[in-house]
């Protein structure tokens, strides 16, 4: 590696996401915003092949850590903030997070002094919104096979792991990196209840005045997300995917004409019945899928929320997570 492919300013922000945590409305209505001196990574798709590679030993290719390091030098250098925003550097939910130090580390060999923004959610919640997001891109497994895969004691290759959502392990691995001053979490739900809160945080930890002063008007403006896919309509996805569609999440299929022409399908049912007709059965399905998921893990969170509220100085409780408050 050589000094080209380092960047030591202190304007570059790591955003790490959780998935499903407003990380689209973050790179679209933030960081692309140059009124507030932010510069966004112009191809998030380089995020993959420059940090989440598979080999965990350096390689002298270039790999598209160049590029990002040359775009973060051209945009510091006017007094921007760069921005890199993927919820992929979190991990990724299917595997477990297995990658999730590994691109800790990198992230620090290439920005030593980054600052990091990172929102979490609470687990139950995010689990079934793991699930979901493994179908949508591809996957075919059932929320009973996703949360409990085959073979624990084998580990051939990495697969869902609830330690990924034992979110003090991270924290305190970045903050260990960075410097806990130049490391922001904060749960997602304080964002949903108070966004110019978590803006204004945002602001304090990159010393963004411009940010600081429109806090308040940003959250006021914040756009309704889009609505994710029915229950129903997804689990039609789900069975689709095993059909009809060969990925990286399900291999086997009877004919591959890939997720493109599949999602396009579920989208347009979607729209038709799946924001009415099955309103109730959505509502029925998703609160047996969060029974289902409490049933396999029970309290396995709650030492680590308390921890986690200790090292962000934060009652998780109030905002739902289940905490062992003995502990807190």
């Amino acid at each position: 590696m050589s000094v080209r492919d380092i960047c030591p300013s202190d304007r570059i922000l790591l955003h790490i996401g959780f998935h499903k945590t407003a990380t689209t409305w973050f790179q679209s209505e933030l960081f692309s915003r140059p009124e507030f001196d932010f510069k966004l990574l112009s191809a998030r798709n380089l995020v993959h092949q420059a940090f989440c590679i598979s080999n965990p030993f350096p390689c002298d290719r270039d790999n598209g850590v160049r590029q990002i390091v040359t775009e973060a030098h051209e945009a510091t250098a006017l007094g921007r903030y760069f921005v890199v925003s993927h919820e992929r550097l979190s991990g990724y939910p299917a595997s477990g997070g297995f990658d999730s130090r590994m691109l800790a580390d990198r992230l620090k060999l290439h920005f030593p002094n980054a600052r990091l923004f990172c929102l979490f959610r609470e687990q139950r919640a995010m689990i079934l919104s793991a699930w979901r997001q493994q179908v949508v891109d591809g996957g075919g497994l059932s929320l009973s096979h996703f949360i409990d895969p085959p073979e624990p004691e084998i580990r051939r290759m990495p697969l869902f792991d609830p330690m990924m959502y034992q979110y003090s392990h991270l924290l305190e691995h970045y903050r260990g990196l960075f410097g806990a001053g130049n490391v922001l979490f904060r749960p997602y739900e304080q964002f949903c209840a108070e966004p110019a809160r978590i803006l204004a945080d945002l602001a304090d930890l990159l010393e963004n005045e411009k940010l600081r002063r429109c806090a308040e008007g940003l959250a006021t403006n914040m756009k309704t997300p889009n609505p994710s896919l029915s229950m129903p309509v997804l689990h039609m996805q789900r069975i689709l995917n095993v059909l009809f569609a060969r990925t990286q999440l399900s291999q086997g299929c009877l004919i591959n004409i890939g997720t493109g022409p599949i999602r396009a399908v579920i989208r347009i049912i979607d729209r038709a019945i799946g924001r009415n007709m099955l309103r109730p059965m959505n509502s029925y399905s998703q609160r047996k899928a969060l029974q289902k998921i409490s049933g396999r893990l029970g309290v396995f969170f709650d030492d680590d929320n308390a921890r986690l509220s200790r090292l962000i100085g934060m009652r998780l409780s109030d905002f739902g997570y289940s905490v062992n408050e003995q502990a807190v």
